[in-house]
């Protein structure tokens, strides 16, 4: 889970526990079950740019209030290498890969959405 993500699921426990709703309401409202509603939130499962900007909606605030991290303290990240050696020639491996890939580019989208509304606001 990304830093935006992680402060996105902490402002959507507050925001359900101020306004006493369930994960399973919450889970209705932006049509996944309430298991993977969990999982987001726990940070097992990644969230999907579509799924924050339903949360957004449903709690009435802009997509970039919901992922802004500047109310959250500042985390010195870890620069980290990848490095792959060998061939992913088992279904796990190429799983693993899969994931990975996958999370590199969501967190991609989530950023070019965050500089796109940026640029759109300051135009």
């Amino acid at each position: 889970m990304t830093i935006s993500q992680a402060a996105a699921s902490k402002k959507i426990r507050s925001w359900m526990l101020e306004n006493g709703k369930s994960i399973k309401w919450f889970a209705d409202q932006i049509g996944v079950s309430k298991s993977s509603f969990g999982h987001l939130l726990t940070g097992t499962r990644n969230w999907q740019p579509k799924q924050l900007k339903a949360v957004a909606e449903v709690m009435g605030i802009p997509f970039e209030q919901l992922i802004d991290t500047s109310d959250e303290p500042a985390i010195q990240q870890p620069a980290y290498t990848i490095s792959l050696r060998g061939t992913a020639d088992s279904r796990t491996a190429k799983r693993h890969l899969d994931q990975l890939v996958f999370a590199v580019e969501d967190c991609e989208r989530i950023e070019w959405m965050l500089n796109r509304n940026t640029e759109t606001s300051r135009a």
